[in-house]
């Protein structure tokens, strides 16, 4: 398991209501974070996973859950408190990320909400991931989501003008399906993890095909566009 124990995530709603109302939307979402990382800390880990959409029922089911947390606990010390909070939007989601000490270290845990208040992605990571890190986390899961549905489009609006030239659309979806040919269908994304190379941001996404685990290395320019995007095995942790 990677010591970052990223879950699923995605990315957050842009309001356009009144600011008063995202206000109060965002003091809701704060609310049920909270309520959420105050539940992993006593081990009452079924009330976290009574927020969860379909889909993270699915790949977060309540024994992993804890024992992704009794892990971290292990590795970091006892839990100990909460020290603040903020709210990002993004696409169709709002993150909540809760920021809490340990023994050891400090970390966010991140909470993805929907339209409809669910929590569709949950990750505990560094508080240096905020920021631009979180952002181009967030666009690589939001690129590796679309490929996995065929929405080609939606990842080429991301690149750069080089990118657009060398990798169209077309170029593209047959990389992609010749991809599922070889591995098998894709199942999952299983983590995430961010590195700087000179003046380039590289966020890689690891994801589980049917019979291969690769990760999509996603790399940013200084205007958080996609200046490269390779398919490549897993590196080691």
């Amino acid at each position: 398991m990677r010591t970052s124990y990223q879950f699923m995530v995605l990315s957050a709603t842009v309001c356009f209501a009144l600011l008063a109302g995202c206000a109060s939307r965002n003091q809701e979402l704060e609310v049920l974070a909270v309520e959420i990382v105050d539940s992993l800390a006593t081990a009452n880990y079924s009330a976290v996973t009574q927020y969860f959409d379909a889909t993270m029922r699915e790949k977060l089911p309540v024994e992993d859950l804890q024992s992704t947390w009794e892990a971290l606990v292990r590795q970091h010390g006892p839990y100990e408190a909460r020290t603040g909070t903020r709210v990002t939007a993004k696409s169709a989601y709002q993150i909540v990320s809760v920021t809490t000490r340990f023994a050891q270290t400090t970390l966010d845990v991140k909470v993805v909400f929907n339209s409809d208040n669910q929590v569709a992605g949950l990750w505990i990571v560094p508080p240096a991931s905020a920021g631009v890190n979180q952002e181009l986390e967030v666009l690589a899961v939001e690129i590796v989501d679309s490929l996995a549905i065929a929405n080609y489009s939606a990842v080429t609006q991301y690149f750069d003008a080089t990118m657009r030239e060398k990798l169209p659309i077309e170029d593209l979806q047959s990389t992609w399906e010749a991809l599922v040919r070889q591995y098998g269908p894709y199942e999952a994304r299983t983590g995430t993890r961010v590195a700087k190379q000179a003046k380039y941001w590289i966020v890689f996404v690891t994801v589980d095909f049917a019979e291969k685990t690769l990760d999509v290395k996603v790399v940013f320019n200084s205007d958080n566009q996609v200046a490269g995007l390779w398919i490549v095995p897993e590196s080691p942790d």
